[in-house]
């Protein structure tokens, strides 16, 4: 042979090296051969080859993309092919991998429990338990199925109560987040555990293509949780607040006394949660003693007493309406030293998020103390706020919140990231929650924007983004 034919078969599936031999014959004839090979390539992609990868997106039912899922590539045995890949802001995951068949493909998330999950989770929970409102989607109730038992029943709503509460850091039987085959149809959408749905895709080289994943956020049925990075946090905007009052006194040291959690402003509320904040080198924790509908031990969470702090939770199915006055529960502290009540306790969002719930306003929890001659003394100092604006990001119009300790005139102000200011108004700010709606027609831009409140005495500035 004195030729040899190299076409693209020799690269496309190969490795491009094409076992050869060369004879070698002198004048005497003497004759002898080597044995080499001729390395084949294609620089200038003549060939046109574009090896099929394993690719797939990862969004939830409302497509918005999922980040930090690892994306496992295994074959039927359970042997693993490639190292994991994690997926970013776009939800994209892909293999840089020859396909073929019997490759299983398999993502999975398990960190943060309580990303998204609040107590108006378990307000909708319970009233999907009694029929008086369902989760809409399968994807829903199987997010609100915590205890992983292919039902959903108040035992989800006592596990998701222990990790908002942080008596619990985790789900015993569950993970953080569970993924369904994007193109799995529920047979009974209402009982997604009819059939077993599939929670990995087993790859198909004879119809190769993206293979895609809807993603669930357990606990989280009203679709708060945080995503991606580019999103950022769910933001929570205030609509009103409720008061919680206690009565200032003076406690001497060694005294056992009863601490009373009055409501005020308690209108068709169908739940709440906060951390209460107390100095512990000033009291300790006796007992408590509910006096709420619906209100037990198992609604407060005592893990975190040696650092002076106690989380609570309360749902109800229906909005409650209390008298003035009428007492949430009490509390029983022995004081180490001598002191006032109003310098020892304070209600915050340090662990458990302080909200209430009416309906689908969301609530701010404040607590109120009063003095012996009944006028009102707040514990916390009210201060100027600026919050993020919501939803961010935004594509036709978005809000931006903030809260005045008086009322007063103040600026808002929007400019891109140069500096140039897009649009500024002046706003008539009352004391208290105030908001402020804006749209996409108020000014010509578009990606990483800022706005940023003035007052009299403070200028607060945030950042926001506007999508094409």
């Amino acid at each position: 042979m004195v030729s040899l034919i190299i076409d693209c078969d020799d690269i496309i599936g190969a490795d491009g090296l094409v076992p050869i031999k060369l004879y070698v014959t002198d004048e005497a004839g003497n004759q002898d051969y080597c044995s080499t090979f001729v390395h084949i390539q294609d620089p200038n992609g003549v060939c046109c080859w574009c090896p099929p990868m394993i690719t797939g997106i990862i969004e939830n039912e409302n497509q918005e993309l999922i980040e930090e899922v690892t994306v496992s590539l295994s074959n039927i045995g359970g042997s693993l092919y490639p190292t994991p890949v994690v997926t970013g802001t776009n939800g994209a995951y892909y293999f840089n991998y020859w396909p073929t068949n019997g490759l299983i493909i398999t993502p999975e998330k398990d960190i943060n429990y309580l990303n998204g999950v609040t107590t108006y989770d378990l307000v909708l929970i319970s009233k999907h338990i009694l029929g008086t409102q369902l989760l809409n989607s399968p994807y829903k109730i199987i997010a609100a199925d915590a205890n992983n038992s292919e039902s959903v029943t108040t035992l989800d709503i006592v596990k998701l109560r222990a990790l908002i509460l942080y008596i619990d850091v985790e789900l015993e039987n569950n993970e953080s987040w569970r993924f369904v085959d994007a193109n799995y149809f529920f047979p009974n959408p209402n009982n997604p555990w009819q059939e077993e749905f599939p929670e990995a895709i087993e790859y198909d080289f004879d119809i190769w293509g993206s293979s895609n994943f809807i993603a669930m956020k357990i606990g989280d049925v009203n679709d708060t949780a945080s995503l991606n990075s580019l999103l950022g946090s769910d933001v929570r905007t205030f609509s009103e607040a409720i008061t919680i009052h206690l009565q200032n006194k003076k406690i001497a040291k060694g005294e056992e006394f009863t601490v009373d959690f009055r409501a005020h402003e308690f209108k068709n509320i169908e739940g709440y949660q906060f951390t209460l904040g107390f100095e512990k080198e000033a009291v300790e924790f006796v007992n408590v003693v509910p006096n709420l509908e619906g209100l037990s031990e198992s609604n407060f969470g005592l893990t975190k007493l040696g650092e002076g702090k106690i989380t609570t939770s309360w749902n109800s199915s229906k909005g409650i309406d209390l008298d003035k006055d009428a007492i949430l529960f009490s509390m029983i502290f022995k004081a180490k030293s001598a002191g006032e009540i109003a310098n020892i306790f304070e209600l915050n969002s340090y662990i458990t998020v302080a909200e209430a719930y009416s309906g689908s306003d969301l609530y701010e929890v404040k607590l109120v103390f009063d003095k012996n001659d009944n006028a009102l003394i707040k514990k916390l100092t009210n201060t100027f706020e600026l919050y993020q604006n919501a939803p961010n990001p935004f594509v036709d119009e978005t809000s931006i919140s903030f809260y005045l300790p008086k009322s007063e005139t103040v600026i808002l102000k929007i400019y891109d990231m140069s500096g140039r200011v897009l649009n500024q108004m002046e706003l008539e700010g009352s004391e208290g929650f105030n908001s402020k709606k804006i749209k996409r027609m108020d000014f010509e831009a578009t990606g990483v924007l800022y706005y940023q409140v003035k007052t009299n005495e403070k200028t607060l500035t945030r950042k926001m983004i506007l999508l094409d």
